[in-house]
């Protein structure tokens, strides 16, 4: 993981930008870097379905799991 500071995220997602999305392994025009949100360090360049996809995700696990042991 890696922190890259605004002014650079737009040449990172060209540089970076896969093939297909390696989440939903779609091919795509509307590529964003994904990052942690806590941290804030980039996880990597998807479609952007793939990055709703994934909050979608972590949201629900987040909410499911309060309280587990």
């Amino acid at each position: 993981m890696q922190y890259i500071p605004q002014k650079n995220l737009k040449k990172f997602r060209e540089e970076n930008k896969p093939e297909f999305c390696p989440l939903l392994s779609c091919v795509t025009k509307d590529w964003v870097v994904d990052h942690c949100h806590s941290g804030g360090t980039i996880r990597g360049v998807v479609s952007s379905e793939g990055n709703v996809f994934l909050g979608k995700i972590e949201n629900a696990h987040k909410r499911l799991s309060k309280g587990a042991k």
